[in-house]
């Protein structure tokens, strides 16, 4: 309590706390599902997580700890370990191109000592082990004594799944094909995207390209060299082809920041659909989030469009997948630029999985507008995307704090750490593709000029998940 008899905003992000760790274990014993361990090291994650009121609980634990955390620390302590995230980065990234996942799997928690993890690669075994030891701190992989080291619950998404004796000695480029594509979003994340954010510095505060929304004048051209129009353009040019590999697998891996039906959600009525009913998913990669549809909805027929390098390892992917679908004409990969018009017309359902977030407006209105095109009156146009939230309660964004509700006092509105994930992705596109994740006004005023309308919004507003905008023709 403070001086005047009010709960205190301390004790107030405790009794959070508690209240939610009570929903948790109540939840889980109902069940008789385990509570989630760091030491759980069998990879499986209970549907239960996924739960709308475990995902709530989850939302305001993670939240309340986070701003408890942020409140106590000394103010010195909170800004310099935020400022010092990059290490943590680069370490993960030293795992990952050392092996350390693939090399820890068959050693299970007995661990393995850093000189036999260190035989994957060129590393220096006392240098492996103050990364490791720097990520076992931060509860990336257990340190079990000295040196010695073993898989933690989350370390496990390190791993290709691949044995350490064979990835070690393929190409790099090869290393995240065949794979579920977790630890190549992962690489991706602490690579390439590393190297990219480095430049959003000069990129916002150099006069040349501090007001430019080109896609070529994004922070990635600091890093890969300017003269491309956008980074899709360099990933697509032979000296991108690492770049393509690894960020190809890791557009599939980003599945794992999903419920695993999360495009399967039934407020979007796939079941309802006629056979043969035509689903376009338009720069759909190599067809990640199509394949589970083609297995939980045979009757559909799915057309996924991409450029024509990508729709070459898609033949790939499929074939590794679900041969049967391509073999009986159940799903097409057809080579196709979004900025050109759509060669299927009226389609029952067109499907743009992150594509808005990938480009300025002007793109982003020519892209929906070849959909708009396409589509007929009955077509229905989903949009997955994330949809920022303001960070205040604040006059002016009505609009907004309608379709998403505000996490309990003393919380952020926007339910802050828990929902990092829509604001990771703002600067990701910042840096990437000098784009932008937007807010639902944003939206309603971007889709109003490609001649659409958001109908609804499905999935959840809490943890930064990614959002299904259901759209249709105006």
């Amino acid at each position: 309590m403070t001086s005047n008899g009010h709960t205190s905003p301390l004790r107030a992000l405790a009794n959070l706390i508690v209240t939610s760790v009570d929903q948790l274990e109540e939840a889980y014993a109902a069940q008789s599902v385990p509570l989630p361990s760091l030491d759980d090291i069998s990879g499986e994650v209970p549907d239960l997580a996924f739960d709308a009121e475990v995902r709530q609980a989850r939302a305001v634990l993670v939240s309340a700890c986070a701003q408890l955390q942020a409140t106590v620390q000394l103010p010195t302590t909170q800004i310099m370990h935020t400022a010092s995230g990059h290490y943590l980065s680069a370490c993960i990234n030293v795992a990952l191109r050392a092996h350390t996942a693939e090399a820890l799997r068959p050693a299970g928690d007995k661990g393995l000592s850093v000189e036999e993890i260190a035989k994957y690669s060129a590393v220096n075994p006392r240098k492996l082990a103050r990364c490791l030891r720097m990520l076992a701190t931060n509860f990336i992989f257990r340190e079990l004594e000295p040196n010695v080291f073993a898989h933690n619950s989350v370390s496990l998404l390190l791993d290709t799944g691949k044995k350490a004796e064979y990835v070690s000695k393929q190409d790099p480029v090869d290393w995240y094909s065949d794979t579920d594509g977790n630890a190549a979003m992962i690489c991706w994340t602490t690579g390439e995207h590393y190297k990219y954010a480095g430049g959003i510095p000069d990129t916002l505060l150099d006069p040349e390209t501090a007001h430019s929304y080109k896609p070529g004048d994004a922070a990635f051209s600091r890093a890969v060299g300017r003269g491309y129009a956008s980074f899709f353009e360099y990933i697509s040019r032979p000296e991108g082809s690492l770049s393509r590999s690894v960020f190809n697998s890791a557009m599939v891996g980003t599945q794992i920041l999903e419920a695993p039906d999360f495009i399967l959600h039934e407020g979007l009525g796939w079941d309802k659909l006629p056979p043969g009913s035509v689903v376009v998913d338009v720069g759909g990669g190599v067809g990640g989030q199509s394949l589970k549809l083609s297995r939980a909805y045979p009757h559909l027929n799915i057309v996924v469009q991409d450029l024509p390098a990508t729709i070459y390892e898609a033949r790939y992917f499929w074939n590794a997948h679900n041969p049967e679908a391509i073999q009986d004409g159940r799903v097409t990969l057809q080579p196709h630029n979004f900025f050109d018009p759509n060669p299927v017309r009226g389609a029952a359902v067109y499907f743009l999985r992150e594509i808005s977030h990938n480009w300025p407006n002007k793109e982003a209105i020519a892209i929906h507008r070849h959909v708009r095109d396409a589509a007929d009156a009955q077509s229905r146009i989903i949009l997955v995307n994330h949809v920022i939230q303001y960070g205040s309660a604040s006059p002016g964004t009505s609009s907004d704090s309608a379709k998403f509700p505000s996490a309990p006092y003393p919380l952020l509105p926007n339910f802050g750490p828990a929902n990092a994930r829509a604001y990771i992705m703002d600067m990701v596109m910042l840096c990437q593709m000098n784009a932008v994740e937007r807010t639902t006004t944003e939206f309603e005023v971007l889709l109003r000029e490609a001649g659409l309308k958001i109908d609804d919004v499905v999935g959840d507003t809490r943890n930064g998940d990614l959002l299904h905008l259901v759209c249709s023709r105006l």
